[in-house]
């Protein structure tokens, strides 16, 4: 009995190695090195033919060309100006490669010729509300999202904040038993786990109902237990799926632009969005970086048809034209869910591909249109120079802002980067907290009890310009004293850091280090 469990143990053992060395991730590992060591080949020759003299003066005129393109802020500039001469080149090989690919973004045509299809399609209620709120908010915040980023505002909605994963599930769930026409699904993570199979079961049992179901999700997912093979046994249920920008074995920018949008869309009628992906870690039901503190909304009314035009412009992104059905998903079966227009919800949505970064945008008019107070929960907070502009003149003009960001990271070089941006804010006055419990990965603004905005983008480089996110930008309406109370509550919760000169010595020294190409692509 013992030897044949050593031998079954030995045969598992086996397998095993055999499944990693075979597996999608580590045969990627392989190619990506391959594909370093041909340009390194390539370099290599590249010295042979030159003189190092040659070589430094080309990297010279490199950093001459980027400090005097348009593309990207300061210390993006300085990041390549740092690797172009730090390794002399390759460095320049490097950003002609990548400056090159941002021409070609995924689905960037396709996409382009979705939002000139789809633009007709949103209807909200600007006339209306412009003559309804104040004429500061009217030539603020509603004419940018409406005359300059095309997203419209409604009145006619209704909006339910949740606190927690737990309750959120519970309420996604028992709305997915009610599906009657169809259900989307577009998440930047997905994991096995008790949430999913609740989801799952109750997706395969729609689509015998005849509800047409659509699931979307990162292509990050490619390296985890949701890779191809899964992807093609959810079509054997009936379930459309499709993974956004499966990760390739191939230095590609490309692959930097992810689909960090969650989004849940019944019949046209509800939707869902904030930071919460499906997983067990996000209800928890397992402690996974200690208690994970996230949050997201559920809204219904006519404010669902953006949210399902959202869904539907990236899901057609690599879609022939002529399957783009439209029509047949905006059902209008309801209405009057609020009948007065001093109160809105502009839902929106921001991509890595277009000329307008619609989150930063917000973001940075919710600190400027401050007065008392502006209060945030990120999980990140890596800036670039003018966000971290924008928070100290917030602070300067007397306004009470307050940071809550995670006690026990996720990631921890990308902690010590969020730490070593604490130094300035700590000294123009601004008050951080770190939620001591665990991870913090919801993403709210709250401003003076008149403004909210609950999404996906967290306050740090990848967010607000190299991803795909969406959110919901909310004036005037009962919710955002919800989403106060949430952030007071968590407040008590958390260690106050007084002072720059509190964290660690070495993540200092790391994060400082780390910082200097924190927004490198």
């Amino acid at each position: 009995m013992i030897e044949f469990t050593k031998e079954k143990i030995k045969r598992k053992t086996k397998n095993a190695f055999l499944k990693i060395i075979f597996s999608r991730f580590f045969i990627t590992v392989l190619i990506v090195l391959l594909e370093w060591l041909i340009l390194m080949n390539f370099f290599r020759a590249l010295t042979h033919d030159l003189s190092i003299g040659t070589i430094i003066f080309v990297d010279f005129i490199i950093s001459i060309i980027i400090i005097n393109t348009n593309i990207g802020k300061i210390s993006y500039k300085l990041s390549w100006i740092m690797l172009v001469n730090l390794f002399p080149g390759i460095g320049f090989l490097f950003y002609i490669f990548f400056i090159l690919q941002k021409k070609f973004v995924f689905g960037n045509k396709n996409l382009k010729k979705i939002l000139e299809k789809t633009s007709k399609h949103y209807i909200g209620n600007y006339e209306e509300i412009k003559h309804n709120v104040s004429e500061y908010e009217n030539n603020s915040f509603l004419n940018y999202c409406y005359k300059t980023a095309k997203f419209v505002p409604y009145s006619d909605y209704k909006i339910k904040y949740f606190d927690n994963g737990r309750d959120f599930f519970e309420d996604v769930i028992r709305e997915l038993n009610n599906a009657k026409k169809f259900i989307f699904i577009e998440v930047f993570i997905l994991n096995d786990g008790i949430i999913w199979d609740r989801i799952l079961k109750i997706l395969k049992n729609k689509v015998k109902e005849g509800v047409c179901v659509k699931l979307l999700y990162d292509g990050l997912n490619t390296i985890s237990s949701f890779n191809i093979s899964y992807l093609n046994k959810l079509k054997t249920f009936g379930i459309h799926a499709k993974m956004f920008s499966p990760i390739a074995p191939l230095i590609s920018s490309n692959q930097n632009n992810r689909d960090h949008r969650k989004l849940i869309i019944i019949d046209n009628n509800v939707a869902y969005t904030g930071g919460i992906n499906i997983a067990d870690e996000y209800a928890n039901i397992y402690e996974k970086y200690g208690v994970w503190k996230d949050s997201g909304i559920k809204i219904n009314g006519e404010a669902v048809r953006s949210m399902t035009l959202f869904f539907l412009e990236v899901w057609y992104m690599t879609e022939k034209i002529s399957t783009w059905d439209i029509d047949k998903y905006l059902i209008d079966d309801k209405k009057n869910q609020n009948n007065t227009f001093d109160k809105y919800i502009i839902p929106y949505e921001d991509f890595p591909n277009d000329e307008e970064n619609v989150s930063e945008q917000l973001f940075k008019m919710m600190f400027n249109y401050s007065f008392e107070y502006i209060y945030i929960m990120t999980p990140y907070l890596i800036l670039d120079e003018s966000m971290i502009d924008t928070i100290i003149r917030t602070r300067k003009r007397g306004v009470d802002v307050k940071i809550i960001t995670p006690h026990i990271p996720d990631k921890k070089l990308v902690f010590y980067v969020t730490r070593k941006n604490y130094s300035e804010l700590l000294k123009a006055g601004v008050e951080i907290y770190e939620y001591k419990k665990g991870f913090v990965h919801s993403k709210v603004l709250i401003q003076d009890d008149l403004r909210a905005i609950v999404g996906t983008a967290n306050l740090d480089f990848r967010s607000l310009y190299l991803h795909y996110e969406n959110g919901v930008y909310i004036y005037n309406d009962e919710v955002i004293l919800d989403i106060k109370k949430d952030f007071n509550n968590i407040l008590k919760e958390c260690i106050r850091i007084n002072t720059y000169l509190e964290i660690p010595f070495y993540q200092r020294f790391i994060g400082s280090l780390l910082n200097i190409f924190s927004n490198q692509l």
